[in-house]
């Protein structure tokens, strides 16, 4: 897991505030995976897929933060690098 270079940000109307949501890349090694009670179904797709299925712009920023991160191999990758035990 590794912090990718990118805050997403939107207006929440409901409560008149704005949020700010750190944006994160995670490598897997198996293409299994455990939903949890919030989740009710997840597809596996290629970036430009994935690109194709998001909404909001913010979510697009995000994703293509991670993608070009991966695929330059940016040592950001390495120094932001975040173990979960």
């Amino acid at each position: 897991m590794f912090v990718a270079d990118h805050v997403s940000r939107f207006y929440e109307a409901y409560k008149d505030r704005i949020n700010l949501v750190p944006v994160f890349g995670i490598g897997v090694e198996m293409s299994d995976v455990k939903l949890s009670d919030e989740h009710c179904d997840y597809k596996w797709v290629d970036f430009n897929s994935a690109l194709k299925k998001l909404v909001w712009k913010g979510q697009k920023e995000g994703l293509s933060a991670v993608h070009n991160m991966l695929n330059s191999n940016d040592d950001r990758m390495r120094w932001s690098k975040i173990s979960i035990d």
